[in-house]
């Protein structure tokens, strides 16, 4: 099985700093914000492989959902063997009006 190159965008960067400052400020805990970074990073990292098992938005993008809380919003490259993920957003962020 061929594996897939996985990219973040800058603004999927932004949305993983976003979230880990929000979560430090919410919690105080560096060990804990330490932990929901590394999930998120081996969650997008882990569409490595089979990067479709995940469901298709209004085709355009494919959403992973880690934690319950975070949405990963991603296309694939079949031709170059890419995954390219665009954003990474809270649950309680309205995705309609930012993808």
């Amino acid at each position: 099985m061929d594996k897939y190159n996985v990219t973040l965008n800058q603004e999927a960067q932004i949305d993983i700093d976003f979230s880990a400052e929000s979560h430090f400020r919410f919690t105080f805990d560096k060990i804990w914000t330490e932990k929901l970074v590394n999930e998120i990073y081996g969650s997008i990292y882990s569409l490595q492989i089979f990067p479709y098992r995940f469901v298709e938005y209004k085709n355009w993008f494919r959403i992973m959902i880690v934690r319950k809380k975070y949405r990963v919003f991603y296309k694939i490259d079949d031709v170059n063997k890419k995954v390219i993920v665009y954003r990474i957003l809270s649950s309680t962020q309205n995705y309609e009006n930012i993808i």
